[in-house]
């Protein structure tokens, strides 16, 4: 079940929060959790009833595992025990060829990259002492719970846990109900809006790279950047709004990655709850930046390596989090300190796209299906030839807001349509490069914006906007991951 679709918004979403409250206003505590864990098993089982069959038996073996760490004294061997136990399923799904998957009716589940880092941080924090023991059903909800169960945040146990208990949060909270419903509405319009409309032309791009000129790759790594980031960071939005609903706050997943001055800054803010777990359970383990700076290079490697392998198993993700690993590094030993200490309002944009530029880059791997694509991308930025299958790409943009100004083209004067949806794509590129750099993000605008009568007028039309436009519901980016 997506969020972006009206069995969610206009049914699931209302009948959980009216279950949740109304049992404890009843106070039916324990009938509440029950009901939020068999909630989110059906919210689950929308996208595939064998889906459940995998996640249920890895969480009661990780709970068990955890468990019996209260029992040993030598703690490590039930450590590695559950940290394998939730890797092998992750593995097999993600590195089996999809012939043998194919041939077997099998399909990836959606979100195991997800829940199998929370409950391999789960194992850790028990086994650790950081993590307190709790009953099955509690350890069934922070796994479950459907807010961030298909794409996340990567959530700890002791960021959820403790504001399940805190009475204060059984109670409707008007503030939190609005706030969390502009939340939920901004990271909607960001998916429908955004980047679903950027998808066709970043799709054309990347599978026509053979045939590409440098200013079309420019035009597809770009548009390719702001459609993962408005995909992803939407959902995010959509998953904290939810979860603001209940007065539950999600630890952020995404800070304005794109008003990074530098790339070292941006890892900061680009998939926070991913580079937090990578920081807390690799980096620190292996020495961090303790041991010299020849040590943290190999740590930083190494972790962009694993961030690599959790992402795919091509060569093209292996090659994305070398090249990341390695800007990094050059950006944090000649660079970060000098351009954050830059003030003045030309300088910061100018490193804002600078390093906007260099993720970007790193995208012609990361976003291509084989390095044959890569290599070709590659190519067309080293070699310029202009112009070439730029208003091909062009002609994928299906903007419907603009179909009535088109067709009226098309009549009027047919030699401008193809201009105009160049104009459509490079519009929107601009419009969202201009909006994430330079502007408030969803988390902050929802938290801050005034609650009067114009504002409610403009969300109301925002909300419309977005539900036509859900009438052609897509799946989300980070599901394939």
């Amino acid at each position: 079940m997506l969020f972006n679709s009206f069995i969610f918004v206009l049914i699931f979403l209302p009948l959980c929060l009216g279950g949740w409250f109304g049992l404890h206003k009843l106070n039916r505590g324990r009938m509440a959790r029950g009901l939020m864990i068999a909630a989110s098993l059906c919210f689950y089982a929308f996208f595939s009833w064998k889906f459940v069959l995998i996640l249920l038996p890895c969480a009661f073996l990780t709970y068990g595992i955890a468990a019996l760490a209260d029992t040993r004294s030598d703690k490590r061997a039930l450590m590695a025990a559950g940290i394998l136990l939730n890797l092998l399923p992750l593995c097999f799904f993600k590195y089996m060829p999809q012939e043998f998957l194919k041939s077997h009716s099998l399909l990836m589940p959606v979100g195991i990259s997800f829940y199998t880092f929370s409950q391999i941080s789960y194992v850790i924090d028990r086994c650790r002492g950081d993590a307190e023991k709790r009953s099955l059903p509690d350890y069934l909800l922070f796994v479950t719970w459907f807010p961030k169960l298909a794409e996340g945040p990567i959530c700890r146990y002791s960021e959820i846990m403790p504001q399940f208990d805190d009475s204060r949060n059984h109670r409707i909270s008007r503030e939190n109900m609005i706030r969390g419903g502009l939340l939920f509405l901004f990271g909607m319009a960001k998916k429908v809006l955004i980047a679903d409309n950027l998808s066709a032309a970043v799709s054309y791009g990347y599978a026509w790279a053979h045939y590409s000129d440098t200013l079309t790759v420019i035009l597809t790594v770009s548009a390719y950047a702001l459609q993962l980031y408005y995909d992803f960071s939407g959902y995010c939005d959509m998953a904290a709004g939810i979860a603001k609903m209940f007065n539950i706050d999600l630890p952020l997943n995404f800070d304005s990655p794109y008003r990074a001055v530098s790339f070292g800054h941006f890892w900061k803010k680009w998939h926070m709850s991913l580079t937090g777990f990578f920081t807390r359970y690799v980096y620190i383990p292996l020495g961090g930046s303790r041991k010299g700076r020849l040590r943290a290079a190999v740590n930083v490697f190494v972790v962009f390596i694993l961030s690599a392998i959790w992402h795919g198993n091509g060569v093209t993700y292996l090659l994305w989090g070398v090249i990341s690993a390695f800007f990094l590094l050059v950006n944090n030993r000649f660079f970060r300190d000098k351009a954050e200490r830059v003030t003045s309002k030309g300088g910061i944009m100018a490193l804002r796209i600078l390093t906007f530029a260099v993720f970007c880059f790193t995208l012609v791997f990361f976003g291509s299906p084989d390095m044959d694509h890569s290599l070709a991308l590659l190519r067309a930025l080293a070699f310029p030839a202009f112009p070439g299958i730029l208003y091909r790409m062009a002609d994928t943009m299906k903007i419907a807001e603009l179909y009535p100004l088109e067709k009226l083209l098309d009549l009027a004067a047919p030699s401008l349509v193809r201009p105009f949806r160049l104009f459509e794509l490079a519009g929107l590129v601009l419009f969202s490069a201009a909006i994430t750099m330079g502007g408030r993000n969803a988390r902050e605008l929802s938290m801050t914006m005034a609650l009067n009568r114009r504002n409610a007028v403009l969300t109301a039309i925002l909300a419309a906007w977005c539900f036509v436009s859900m009438s052609g519901v897509s799946t989300f980016l980070y599901f394939q991951f």
